[in-house]
């Protein structure tokens, strides 16, 4: 892979101008002294030089034909059309997030080129510590004229927070400590067998934690046009993005690797990115997993303290257990599954309880969390050891007609409803979804109509809560499913959801 510290090399040797053209953009950063630090948006005084590089280049843009392939609806449409619904963008499959960090850096590069400021670096949202919009964005004006940056569209007010349960340093730290990047970074669509384009955006992995909740719930949490296929059209959109790319530069700077597979880092993302001279480009998703070959670099904290931050490790079979799990094959020896297939809708008012045939005795072995009983010992035996993880799959779950809620996870809460806080020991997470039914047509693989959406969500804590307190007993683990209304939306009016069916695994 060329990194930019072997361009740099190269033109230290050379003594001359260097001078690319190829997959990678990013590389008039190389002329620079320094890489570039993006930055968080908190704190910046509005009339700093990136901010306002930022702002001015998008004011540009905006002031550009529609029909122009150089502006701002034309590098919008990118990503997704109003007529079309989502175009290149890959959501709910392992290309998420190389996709994702190549479309930002597209924008990142096109403001250097603009202006000629090769220093520039795109801020960032870092919405755990800021929670509300910032100001930067949810201003009208700037400087007594229109602001690029504000959105009319958004529904979400200047004064609102995002909460705890979306982007709580609690759930941060869970994302951080997964260990697997096809939980992590969301699975690949297990039908996947060649480097076919089409492959990119058809969907079909199981989104882990990072993107079925910080960043499919502040996407439609802030509303409007960030809630659609044409999120991009919203200034928002690559601040909220930029932290996504923070996150996985923090989760690969603990260590955790990216997969190794080839479908995966020798994927190109043919001719998906453009420049201002309006030539398109190509970029090869293993070679965004250096970003700084991309032109830039965060100031990440010590590996150590995120390693203290991050102390629930992931604990487990093998990786390829895990794996094949995600993608329905048979389980390997050590791992247990049970599977029950579902045709019934979890509204607001009838939450959904799926009871898999998983017993308390084998929670109780995989967690080690209970006294060790004959039984238990035999069970922990059987399976190779605690602690273990204790995973839910919520399978093609197709995406709703209305963005009018969010879906809750419990387990085995006999008195569950809208009244029960997510602080109750039988709450697991929150999980939302990006774009409307109809954003999806067209959107997989072969362009058929998208894959239907699944879901990973790791029962272990609350298990182990529930555990202790002598709550887990019988013979199934009953996950539930909430449909929790939008403020403002009444519960009958809450989108309901419909699971084709719920696995549960001890991994």
């Amino acid at each position: 892979m060329i990194t930019r510290r072997k361009l740099m090399t190269t033109a230290a040797l050379s003594g001359a101008a260097l001078t690319f053209s190829g997959v990678v953009p990013g590389v008039r950063a190389v002329a620079y002294t320094g890489l570039p630090v993006r930055r968080s948006l908190g704190g910046m005084p509005l009339d700093d030089k990136d901010l306002s590089l930022w702002r001015d280049f998008v004011g540009h843009m905006k002031g550009i034909s529609e029909n122009e392939p150089v502006s701002w609806i034309g590098f919008a449409d990118i990503h997704g059309t109003s007529t079309g619904g989502f175009n290149k963008c890959p959501h709910g499959d392992w290309y998420f997030l190389p996709w994702h960090r190549g479309y930002v850096s597209m924008y990142e590069q096109a403001v250097r080129d603009w202006s000629g400021e090769a220093s520039f670096a795109m801020p960032y949202w870092d919405w755990t510590t800021d929670r509300q919009i910032p100001k930067a964005y949810s201003d009208q004006s700037y400087n007594g004229q229109p602001n690029p940056l504000y959105d009319a569209t958004r529904t979400m007010s200047a004064t609102a927070s995002l909460p705890d349960n979306m982007v709580g340093q609690n759930v941060i730290t869970d994302i951080l400590a997964e260990t697997e990047y096809q939980v992590f970074g969301t699975s690949k669509n297990p039908s996947q067998n060649n480097l076919d384009q089409s492959w990119i955006p058809a969907g079909g992995g199981v989104s882990g934690p990072l993107e079925a909740n910080p960043h499919n719930r502040v996407h439609c949490a802030v509303g409007g046009q960030m809630c659609t296929a044409v999120s991009a059209r919203d200034p928002l959109f690559f601040m909220h993005h930029g932290n996504i790319d923070r996150l996985w530069a923090l989760w690969n700077s603990q260590g955790r690797q990216n997969t190794e597979e080839s479908l995966w880092t020798d994927m190109p993302f043919a001719n998906n990115f453009r420049k201002m001279d309006g030539a398109d480009y190509t970029v090869i998703t293993g070679e965004t997993q250096d970003y700084e070959s991309l032109g830039y670099t965060y100031n990440l904290p010590e590996t150590s303290g995120i390693l203290a931050l991050a102390a629930r490790v992931r604990t487990g079979a093998s990786s390829t257990g895990l794996n094949d799990v995600l993608a329905g094959r048979p389980a390997p020896e050590g791992v247990i599954t049970q599977t029950k297939t579902n045709s019934l809708a979890a509204t607001a008012l009838n939450p959904l309880d799926i009871a898999v045939p998983v017993s308390a005795s084998q929670v109780a072995a995989a967690l080690g969390e209970s006294p060790q009983s004959t039984e238990t010992l035999r069970l922990s035996s059987q399976i190779g050891g605690a602690p273990k993880q204790v995973i839910a799959i919520l399978r093609d779950v197709p995406a709703p007609a209305a963005d009018t809620a969010e879906y809750r996870v419990f387990v085995n809460c006999d008195y569950l409803s809208l009244e029960v806080p997510d602080t109750d020991p039988h709450y697991v997470t929150t999980f939302g979804f990006f774009g409307l039914a109809g954003d999806h047509a067209g959107h997989g693989h072969g362009g058929t109509a998208k894959e239907p959406s699944s879901y990973l969500v790791n029962l272990t804590g609350a298990l182990q809560r529930l555990a202790r307190r002598g709550q887990v007993t019988g013979d199934d683990i009953v996950v539930q499913v909430l449909a929790y209304p939008r403020q403002g939306v009444s519960p009958q009016d809450a989108a309901p959801i419909v699971p084709g069916s719920v696995e549960v695994a001890i991994v």
